[in-house]
């Protein structure tokens, strides 16, 4: 869809909305770019409350009203959830979260992770990867900034606004004030997103996606990426894939610069998806993932082939099993696999701390060094009564069941905080597996474990590698240059 703006002149007046709002409007939550604040959405808000909608246009930390606090990810993140769910509890009916440039990179962020999704995503000028160059670049201009006197950012910042979005959008943008502290901030937390791993998730979970883009915008780089992204995750999880609708003659700010244009395709957007939402009623009814069939599979797989494992110890119960571990404590240690997913579905989280498995490793760590564990693993193993075996396979048919009634979207309070049960579950996965190695080299057994649960294990272990910075050797190792340092661990 392309839509032509109704004039050329970037502050053009915005006309009433000629239409009839919905018998109960949307929720609709407006996040705002790097530097600016509520105040950009003026135009939106005004003409959203006309057509009958409730909306919250929030200021993330280190912009307008919370110039002071300091900006991270999460804490955007969480501010966006809280205002959803604020919309949520006052009756809407349907929420849209609509975000541009930072807004928009951190809507399609907290989308992947929330625990409750949205009916709708319209996102603009968020279709670069972040990092690179340009980020360096923002970063040093904004140093530059800093530097400045007084109120010296806000008076350069204004004229260069009037540049570019014309008087009215200029005071739109400075009006909340000028967050250079929380540019440089988000500029540098911005590194760390992943928008197209979070495109595809989203898209993955059913939620309608529309981006809303300026022809002219510098951010659409990548859009070809996205674009791709997109299709390929609808493809898999037979979703629709994202909506796309360009604004004529409009830059990277396209909201202030073609307003009326602007906001003709953000109303439209709503009402075609109050069309297109199948979701039940209840807004809290958790979305199937279109991962979570693999995840399920390697579980119960991995399940399977630790038992068989298992059925193989005899009467070795008491033989040394791994470090200050029997063989009893170290299958008690590992049956904690299928405990705590029964003990952590009974335990809901009201909102997602982690994201995937990796990030579950690197929050516990420092947890699972202490002699807890030694003593959690001994105490599960004499748990595990005289016919441990049986013991084992009673446990595991009931969680087991317990997974298959889930859709994977669950979320689940666990050590690291809540976590989506499709997140957390492969976690269990690679401690099945690499104890099941444990196991079966004690043993003596060739140790080969199902292709599945294996895959899902090498791949949370090089995620792991890559993010803390230890790829080069674990590549080294594996392809055959140099041995691993003694005592390299990625747990």
């Amino acid at each position: 869809m392309t839509v032509d703006p109704a004039s050329t002149a970037p502050d053009a007046p915005l006309d009433p909305p000629d239409r009839t709002a919905p018998a109960a409007g949307w929720g609709v939550v407006l996040v705002h770019g790097v530097r600016t604040s509520a105040t950009m959405w003026r135009h939106q808000v005004a003409a959203l409350e006309a057509a009958g909608h409730a909306v919250v246009a929030v200021d993330l930390p280190g912009h307008g009203t919370r110039m002071a606090e300091t900006f991270t990810l999460d804490a955007a993140c969480a501010t966006v959830e809280q205002a959803v769910q604020g919309l949520r509890a006052s009756g809407a009916r349907r929420v849209a979260v609509v975000g541009l440039s930072l807004g928009g990179y951190l809507t399609l962020r907290w989308a992947a992770r929330t625990a409750t999704p949205p009916d709708a995503l319209v996102v603009s000028s968020c279709t670069a990867r972040p990092g690179g160059l340009g980020n360096r670049g923002f970063v040093g201009i904004t140093h530059a900034f800093r530097a400045l006197p007084g109120d010296g950012a806000a008076r350069v910042s204004e004229p260069w606004a009037r540049a570019f979005v014309g008087a009215a959008g200029a005071d739109d943008i400075v009006r909340g004030g000028v967050g250079v502290d929380g540019q440089l901030a988000a500029l540098r937390a911005m590194v760390e997103a992943t928008p197209l791993e979070d495109l595809r998730v989203v898209v993955g979970r059913g939620i309608p996606v529309t981006f809303v883009t300026g022809e002219w915008d510098h951010f659409r780089l990548d859009e070809a990426a996205f674009r791709r992204a997109g299709r390929e995750a609808a493809d898999s999880s037979g979703t629709r894939p994202p909506r796309w609708v360009l604004v004529r003659r409009a830059h990277h700010l396209v909201s202030l610069h073609r307003p009326r244009a602007y906001t003709r395709a953000l109303l439209d957007t709503l009402d075609r998806a109050e069309r297109l939402v199948a979701r039940p009623s209840d807004l809290t009814a958790p979305v199937a993932d279109p991962a979570w069939d693999r995840v399920r599979t390697d579980y119960a797989e991995a399940v399977a082939w630790w038992l068989d494992v298992v059925a193989r110890v005899g009467d070795r119960w008491a033989d040394p099993g791994l470090g200050e571990w029997d063989v009893r404590a170290l299958v008690g240690h590992t049956s904690r696999s299928l405990v705590t997913v029964e003990e952590y579905l009974a335990a809901p989280a009201d909102a997602i701390a982690v994201a995937d498995a990796p990030g579950y490793v690197e929050a516990t760590r420092a947890m699972l060094g202490g002699p807890g564990v030694t003593e959690r693993g001994i105490a599960a193993g004499a748990a595990l009564g005289d016919e441990p075996e049986a013991a084992l396979r009673e446990l595991a048919a009931r969680v087991l069941g317990l997974v298959d009634a889930r859709t994977g979207a669950e979320p689940v309070t666990t050590l690291a905080g809540g976590m989506r049960l499709v997140d957390y579950l492969p976690t269990r996965t690679l401690e099945l597996v690499v104890h099941g190695c444990d196991l079966a080299t004690v043993l003596g057994l060739d140790a080969r474990p199902p292709t599945g649960p294996a895959s899902a294990t090498l791949t949370t272990l090089a995620t792991l590698a890559v993010r803390g910075d230890r790829s080069a050797p674990v590549i080294l190792a594996l392809t055959g240059r140099d041995p691993l340092p003694p005592g390299f661990t990625l747990l």
